[in-house]
């Protein structure tokens, strides 16, 4: 459950001791639900409303029956297809031995034998499902990555040289995180060492315009930076220039900002900016500069000529860890 909600495609919606439901963008609501049989073992059922589409139960059966496939004894996975009626107001399932007899004698199709509405026993075909479980895996794998190295994060926000650049106990600076867009398709697809190359071109750009705004480099995260700036100007600037140029012309990055209060002695406080700005940048799904409610007033009270024409549009997300609606504003340049 907690490689699923990891994912960046599935968003967890409900738990409880042996089920959880979640949602993808443009879908349904779906899940899976744990009966325990034995030490050791146990059923897994998946479910899926009416609203999800045939791609979405290929990627989540693939990527939950690859993921136990991989972890159990071999031969030990027995995946079984449960069907029931079609019409909403019977939902009859149909017995294994009825489908088994079925295809025995050449049919794709049964009768429900309550209100006779035609059953297909067409599986969707999993093609590419391989893929796709493959990026979901990755996409799980870079989210545990980037949640640890919040921690460590927070905790060079603490170091000497921090302090020596921030030139405070207390000071209010702008946190910068970039990611990479599509980048676990693109290493699948380029193989991992040239992926290593694009990466180092990547940070050494990113490196070389950090230097060149006065700003602090905290760590580099998988193919993500994560950057102080002593105003959201700065950091505005910095984002900027570095979608356009990322050091290398197979990648795109979209970037998120945000502004706060920080002191130096305090951890939660840190942490919890650390965390906000990380959430900031998640909400953008392309090539997109996101800013924080905080980082866009301090960007118009600051004023700059080089984002004079900026338009900004509002965004409403709700992000993990944080209670309530919060606003967003994306930069978009006419």
């Amino acid at each position: 459950m907690v490689r699923l909600s990891h994912s960046g495609v599935f968003q967890k919606q409900d738990m409880w001791k042996n089920a959880v439901t979640f949602t993808t963008k443009g879908s349904g609501k779906f899940g899976l639900f744990l009966a325990e049989l034995d030490e050791g073992k146990g059923n897994i059922t998946t479910f899926f409303d009416g609203q999800c589409g045939p791609e979405t139960k290929v990627e989540f059966e693939g990527f939950v029956l690859s993921h136990i496939s991989q972890r159990a004894v071999p031969g030990s996975v027995l995946a079984r297809r449960a069907f029931v009626c079609s019409d909403p107001a019977c939902h009859t399932p149909v017995s294994d031995t009825a489908i088994a007899k079925r295809r025995e004698r050449g049919f794709d199709w049964i009768d429900c034998n309550v209100c006779g509405e035609r059953i297909s026993l067409v599986e969707a075909e999993h093609v590419g499902a391989g893929t796709a479980t493959a990026q979901i895996e990755r996409s799980a794998v870079r989210r545990r990555e980037i949640d640890s190295a919040l921690i460590s994060a927070t905790g060079e926000m603490h170091s000497a040289g921090f302090k020596k650049w921030a030139g405070a106990s207390i000071a209010t600076i702008a946190l910068v995180f970039t990611d990479v867009v599509g980048s676990t398709v693109l290493g699948l697809a380029v193989g991992d060492e040239h992926m290593s190359e694009i990466r180092r071109a990547h940070f050494k750009q990113g490196r070389s315009l950090v230097k060149a705004h006065d700003g602090y480099l905290i760590k580099t995260i998988g193919d993500s930076l994560m950057v102080a700036f002593r105003s959201a100007k700065d950091a505005l600037d910095f984002v900027t220039k570095f979608r356009t140029d990322p050091g290398s012309g197979e990648i795109k990055i979209r970037g998120g900002i945000h502004v706060g209060p920080v002191q130096i002695e305090d951890e939660d406080a840190f942490g919890t900016m650390v965390n906000y700005a990380s959430r900031v940048v998640g909400e953008a799904k392309g090539s997109e500069i996101f800013a924080s409610d905080r980082a866009y007033s301090d960007i118009l009270q600051l004023g700059s000529k080089a984002h004079a024409n900026v338009v900004w549009k509002e965004h409403v997300a709700d992000l993990k860890g944080f209670k309530g609606s919060q606003k967003l504003w994306e930069a978009i340049r006419p």
